[in-house]
């Protein structure tokens, strides 16, 4: 354990004296202040989602099993989620480019939302569209707020 936790220490380390020697040879748009604005709000938006999907991923298991489900029907919400990601990730991003990438990020939002809110019931159909509408989501928070993050970087250049 002290191996592993020496080695983190190690690589975090690392990654701060990166950061320190690159940022002196940073150019000129980082002193824009907008920029800088879009990248504390961006930062702050990209987290809360993100930590939204992860601190879910644990649970939700345990609250399928807590409605009585089978092993079965368990397993079926899950690949249908995973399923609805890939299908839909095929394509979402393009949907950001024509639509806006930060409409999209709010369709992420409204997405996410309501495939949460579908977690309060325990029919396995509202489970199951809960789950679709989730991998959706998904795809949008792994495409469309990076692309998003790119293209105001490229406007302000």
């Amino acid at each position: 354990m002290a191996f592993f936790i020496g080695i983190l220490c190690t690589l975090v380390l690392l990654c701060c004296g990166v950061h320190w020697t690159t940022r002196a040879g940073s150019d000129s748009r980082q002193s824009c202040s907008e920029f800088n604005k879009f990248q504390r709000t961006y930062i702050t938006v990209y987290l809360f989602a993100t930590a939204s999907d992860w601190l879910q991923g644990p649970h939700v298991y345990v609250l399928y099993e807590s409605y009585e489900l089978t092993s079965k029907q368990i397993g079926e919400l899950f690949v249908g989620g995973f399923a609805s990601s890939m299908v839909f990730g095929t394509f979402i991003g393009s949907l950001a480019d024509r639509c806006g990438r930060r409409l999209n990020c709010f369709l992420y939002a409204l997405l996410y939302g309501i495939a949460c809110f579908t977690k309060h019931f325990s029919n396995y159909k509202v489970l199951m569209a809960g789950r679709v509408l989730a991998g959706i989501a998904t795809s949008i928070l792994f495409s469309a707020f990076e692309s998003w993050a790119i293209c105001e970087h490229s406007s302000v250049s």
